[in-house]
């Protein structure tokens, strides 16, 4: 049997493995993350804006309305 210097591949199966976990770990976390936040930043804009309408009501019931 010859003898096969393997000290070359280690770089190139280094790199497939962690590519590998790196693709996994975005498959599996942050994409599904990424999607969750843009639900919840989206949900937190209407929350805000629902909220500006009730003080902008309150403020012209109380007389201190202001157009600022």
């Amino acid at each position: 049997m010859p003898d096969i210097d393997l000290g070359a591949l280690t770089i190139p199966v280094f790199v497939s493995i962690f590519g590998a976990g790196w693709t996994a770990c975005f498959a599996t976390l942050v994409r599904p993350m990424r999607e969750r936040m843009t639900a919840l930043e989206a949900k937190l804009a209407s929350i805000e804006a629902a909220k500006d309408i009730r003080i902008a009501a309150l403020e012209k019931r109380l007389g201190i309305w202001s157009e600022g």
